[in-house]
């Protein structure tokens, strides 16, 4: 037959104090654990996920500020304003490779840096085609106008072309 043991209350007191010291040791590993983790994810979002947000914010501005001067580049006939605009767009350039540089320091991010390159690049040579277009078309206008100028000039009695109107005949 299974006999009884008999435990004294010394005994007893002590199973139950090793049995929380146990628990209290298996909380504090899990405790320690949770910790760790959220140090790690602590440590990656403060040195890595804020800075990159921080940067590609600065990267979109950047694209923002380029794409709002496209219609000026285009309009605009002063060759000062736009030699200006072209000078600020190389400028970007610079700030856009030290803010992508940095983002590759960073690490491995959910980023495709070379991506985010690839387009910034296509648009400053979209830029840089406008640019070109606009020039032409400015230099053409400019030719139109000293044409127009020159046959509207005044023969010999000061007096300018007339345009008759044609008649016709039925």
């Amino acid at each position: 037959m299974m006999q009884k043991l008999k435990l004294g209350i010394s005994a007893k007191i002590s199973i139950g104090y090793f049995c929380i010291v146990i628990v209290i040791l298996i909380a504090s590993g899990v405790a320690l654990m949770f910790f760790r983790q959220l140090n790690q994810n602590y440590q990656k979002i403060s040195l890595q996920e804020i800075p990159a947000v921080i940067m590609t914010s600065k990267l979109l501005k950047i694209t923002q500020r380029l794409i709002s001067d496209a219609p000026s580049i285009i309009l605009k006939e002063n060759q000062l304003i736009r030699e200006s605009l072209m000078r600020e767009m190389r400028a970007n350039i610079k700030k856009k490779d030290e803010l992508l540089r940095a983002l590759t320091l960073l690490g491995p991010l959910e980023i495709d840096i070379r991506a985010i390159d690839r387009q910034f690049n296509l648009l400053v040579e979209n830029l840089n085609l406008l640019y070109t277009l606009s020039s032409q078309r400015i230099d053409i206008a400019k030719d139109t106008k000293q044409m127009v100028a020159r046959l509207r000039i005044p023969l010999d009695s000061g007096r300018r072309f007339r345009m008759i109107p044609a008649t016709h005949s039925d």
